[in-house]
């Protein structure tokens, strides 16, 4: 589900069907003093530029939701893209940024082990990995909604009879209680089982979204 999808590549690909939600969170280093949304707003403002924020790279999920606030708050924040978000939790924690996007799963379990401070979730709703977290739509961002997602396609000329298998064998192993326990009780994501129909109508809603944030911004993958 990679947000930086050309036109040519949404018309190589036929959806099968939803498999899992991916609220994010909103960390900040323990060497700064920044512990809501405001903090954050307040250090931007006085100092356009001080704070930067990771992510898992140019064009990813976390790099959009991030610019997506940014527009929404007129805030002055640094991106660092990383090559995946493994490399940034270090610097997270050595302060060498201030800020970072991750899975609300992983910030969780940074936030257990004090290596980070959790910002805001940026979903609709709090995350059971972070349920003393509020929502950025809590902290005074209106209607603010966003998340990552998989789901599965098949490329175009696929037959309707093997999309229709594909899709009840994915409908089957989203039923598996180890899935459960994996993604639901244990990382806190919302499994969807959804459609064909509900994940092309997805794609087509994030397409548009994210497509304007990057061609607005000059966005272009790496």
């Amino acid at each position: 589900s990679t947000p930086v999808v050309s036109q040519s590549i949404m018309k190589a690909i036929v959806p099968v069907g939803s498999i899992v939600n991916l609220p994010l969170a909103i960390l900040s280093s323990t060497t700064t003093s920044l512990a809501t949304l405001r903090d954050v707003e307040e250090q931007a403002r006085k100092s356009p530029g001080s704070l930067s924020y990771g992510s898992a790279g140019t064009g990813s999920i976390h790099h959009l939701i991030g610019e997506s606030l940014k527009i929404e708050r007129r805030l002055d924040i640094l991106h660092v893209p990383y090559r995946g978000m493994a490399p940034a939790i270090p610097d997270l924690i050595s302060g060498r940024i201030a800020l970072m996007l991750t899975t609300a799963g992983s910030g969780g379990a940074m936030v257990k082990k004090n290596q980070a401070r959790a910002i805001a979730v940026t979903s609709a709703k709090r995350s059971g990995a972070l349920p003393d977290t509020p929502t950025l739509n809590e902290q005074g961002v209106k209607g603010f909604d966003a998340q990552g997602w998989v789901g599965l396609f098949a490329p175009v000329g696929v037959s309707p009879q093997i999309i229709a298998t594909l899709g009840t064998a994915l409908q089957r192993s989203l039923q598996s209680p180890e899935l459960v326990r994996q993604e639901v009780d244990r990382n806190h994501n919302e499994l969807l089982r959804g459609t064909p129909d509900e994940l092309g109508a997805m794609l087509r809603k994030d397409y548009d979204r994210w497509g304007k944030i990057i061609r607005d911004q000059g966005i272009r993958a790496e």
